[in-house]
């Protein structure tokens, strides 16, 4: 049988949670996301049939900080998400995000990630004053895998 690898990949999810109530009618509340990713330096996810899942990238040129280290893995990653908390009387707002990313894998054990996301919600109160906002917000983070 032959072996299963995926360069690229994408995933998204819709969500409807329902709220039960003792007083009133029940609460509906709906979003879901799509995400995507692309490894640009060409290394692959190879897929692992025990776990039905797909598995870590390994970069073919692992960095290291001598002349002779490679550049390790990039990859580029893009997500769209959204959540509406209005149903009925209750007026929780529509929340957008977009969020653009870039992972580098340094090598087997190590990941460096870095976000841009950016946010709107809309919601107002009774009146229709709007007490919606638009943000930005930045972030690295770095894994290592033992």
């Amino acid at each position: 049988m032959g072996e299963n690898f995926l360069l690229g990949a994408a995933q998204g999810e819709y969500f409807d949670y329902s709220v039960s109530r003792f007083v009133g009618s029940d609460l509906h509340f709906k979003g879901g996301y799509v995400q995507a990713g692309y490894i640009l330096t060409g290394e692959k996810r190879k897929y692992l049939q025990h776990d039905a899942a797909f598995g870590g990238v390994h970069p073919s040129n692992p960095f290291f900080w001598d002349v002779a280290g490679g550049i390790g893995a990039w990859e580029i990653a893009a997500r769209y998400s959204y959540m509406d908390l209005n149903d009925n009387l209750v007026f929780g707002g529509k929340q957008n995000n977009v969020t653009v990313g870039l992972n580098w894998y340094l090598n087997d054990n190590m990941r460096v990630m870095f976000n841009w996301i950016h946010g709107t919600i809309a919601k107002s109160n009774l009146p229709s004053q709007d007490l919606g906002a638009k943000w930005d917000a930045y972030a690295m983070r770095t894994q290592w895998a033992f």
